[in-house]
């Protein structure tokens, strides 16, 4: 360990607090019903961006909701079959592998949504580092250390985390 000059750190939930993220839709207003189908997939993922758009969705918890081949593919996204309706979310690339041309450039951490191979929108997250990351940083640099910031994130927050 005396040897160690490079630190590697996870952004999402490590440098950032997740659960204070501030979560919005971009798109058509989605329907109670819609609501709920997102808030039964996201559910049942683990991924802290899905815990993000459950709990950002005023609907009352799903009951009854048949959730069946739910899938999570690492770095890319969910899908799964909720009451016949498929549900797919994630990043852009992930859901344009289901036919959708018209979808927009990545500018910012955004999780996308389709029904069926219909895009519907995407969440937006803007979020919030913790308290003294930026001093953290700045003592371990000083110390001599080289920081690497590891996510699955697209550029758009490179600048800042710089």
């Amino acid at each position: 360990m005396a040897g160690v000059n490079s630190l590697a750190l996870d952004k999402t939930g490590t440098l950032t607090q997740p659960q204070s993220a501030q979560v919005s839709f971009e798109g058509a207003p989605l329907s109670d019903a819609e609501q709920i189908l997102v808030k039964a997939v996201t559910r049942q993922s683990s991924h802290p961006l899905s815990k993000l758009i459950a709990a950002s969705i005023p609907q009352p918890a799903p009951a009854g909701e048949q959730v069946n081949h739910f899938r999570e593919y690492s770095g890319k996204g969910i899908e799964a079959v909720v009451n016949e309706v498929a549900v797919k979310m994630g990043a852009a690339g992930f859901l344009n592998q289901t036919g959708n041309e018209d979808l927009p450039a990545d500018t910012g951490t955004h999780v996308h949504l389709a029904f069926g191979n219909r895009l519907r929108g995407r969440y937006h997250f803007s979020n919030r580092y913790r308290e003294g990351v930026d001093k953290m940083a700045g003592e371990l640099r000083n110390m001599g250390y080289q920081l690497q910031v590891l996510s699955g994130d697209n550029d758009s927050e490179k600048a800042r985390l710089q």
